[in-house]
């Protein structure tokens, strides 16, 4: 299932990366429809 070895810390940083992703891609969305 699951390894926690080193990847977990990769699997944290990749999910952060992809958080911020999402809400940038959001906020570009938001932003864009009111211009």
């Amino acid at each position: 299932m699951f390894t926690r070895t080193k990847e977990r810390g990769a699997d944290k940083i990749m999910t952060i990366i992809t958080a911020v992703l999402a809400v940038a891609f959001f906020l570009t969305a938001i932003l864009a429809n009111y211009l």
